[in-house]
């Protein structure tokens, strides 16, 4: 059988290209034949993967992280000239230690150098990933890197690498004059504000407890209509803005970004389609598959365009509403994970669990 793997990463664990090779690699002991293609969604791992879809070549240039710590980050540059990167390079979770992650401290501040490098090289074409972040700034930081001026109800500039905690301090926006055209890969549909909006939504996973979720809706809300009247103009509330804790929003309402799933982009510039009319069978999957997995991750994505093609999912562990994944075309999901299992170890033996995993999938279905 033609076996055709797609899988995302397994967050703070095993990349893409690891988790692609070791079912690349049983599949083929067990006597089928494999294609690799590494996927992501707009987190962790969204750029790499596209530039080698791309072609395109590496800069890496001096940026901080969510913490405002010195770092090297990287990002991609097309034949045509596009630059692709992703927050997860520099205001990403895994590059943040545990007791350390908090959403009300951390900021975009190193996507803003990022992309401030990129511009005055003369690049006017992004793509930019979000997903996999720390923060829930709603890009405050970043803005500062790119020149922005966020004042305060006193007229006063806010300090340099403004994290979560200052967004209801931010009073009037003053842009600076920059032209560029921007494409938001996103991994979530989920809106800034509410409910289902970033910070009641992910904010918990990045260290936050319940007032700190409350002091970042508050702040979220009041940032929001401080950008509305700095532009004179309503914004809508649109879907995909809560994305990395609603980095994209100074994108969406300063140079009308437009949004686009992350693993859709990514497949159209893979040979995903081509591969597709002679496989046999799929595997896919991500770290931690659950009700959440439907609103844009990479499973969900491959399934729907998967026609026929019988679709299986491997992860790391499974969550809440995991089953929602099969009435999106999915048709088994196995954790690799025995139960019980303290994540040291889980995160140790991974690629024995994959392994073990393939074999009974490949058991059970390539027959």
């Amino acid at each position: 059988m033609k076996i055709l793997i797609v899988p995302d990463s397994f967050k703070e664990c095993l990349t893409a290209a690891e988790i692609a090779d070791i079912i690349g690699s049983t599949t083929e002991d067990c006597g089928h034949t494999a294609v690799c293609l590494p996927m992501a969604d707009g987190g962790e791992g969204f750029a790499s993967v596209l530039a080698v879809y791309t072609n395109a070549q590496e800069r890496t240039v001096p940026a901080h992280d969510a913490l405002m710590r010195p770092i090297m980050a990287p990002y991609f540059v097309t034949g045509t000239g596009t630059v692709i990167l992703e927050a997860a390079d520099t205001f990403g979770l895994a590059h943040i230690e545990p007791e350390k992650r908090n959403p009300l401290l951390t900021t975009t501040f190193g996507m803003g150098e990022q992309i401030a490098h990129a511009l005055k090289a003369g690049y006017r074409r992004f793509i930019i990933g979000l997903g996999g972040s720390a923060t829930n700034d709603c890009g405050i930081g970043l803005m500062q890197a790119l020149g922005f001026i966020l004042l305060n109800a006193e007229g006063k500039p806010l300090p340099c690498g403004a994290a979560g905690k200052d967004l209801a301090s931010v009073a009037k926006v003053i842009a600076p004059d920059i032209k560029a055209d921007i494409t938001l890969a996103v991994d979530v549909s989920n809106p800034l504000l509410g409910p289902n909006g970033a910070a009641t939504v992910y904010a918990p996973q990045k260290g936050a407890d319940f007032a700190a979720v409350a002091l970042l809706e508050k702040g979220a809300r009041s940032f929001f209509g401080a950008v509305e009247n700095s532009l004179n103009k309503q914004l809508s509330l649109r879907t995909g803005l809560g994305a990395a804790g609603g980095a994209g929003l100074p994108f969406y309402a300063y140079f009308q970004a437009k949004f686009q799933s992350g693993i859709d982009l990514i497949l159209s510039h893979s040979p995903f389609e081509t591969e597709l009319q002679t496989a046999d069978l799929i595997i896919t999957g991500e770290g931690r598959i659950d009700a959440q997995t439907v609103f844009g991750k990479v499973p969900v994505g491959v399934a729907k365009r998967s026609g026929k093609i019988p679709v299986i999912a491997v992860c790391g562990c499974t969550g809440q509403g995991f089953e929602a994944v099969c009435q999106a075309g999915i048709k088994a999901v196995y954790p690799i994970t025995p139960e019980n299992t303290p994540f040291a170890q889980a995160k140790r033996n991974a690629p024995v669990y994959l392994k073990e995993t393939v074999v009974k999938i490949l058991r059970e279905y390539a027959v």
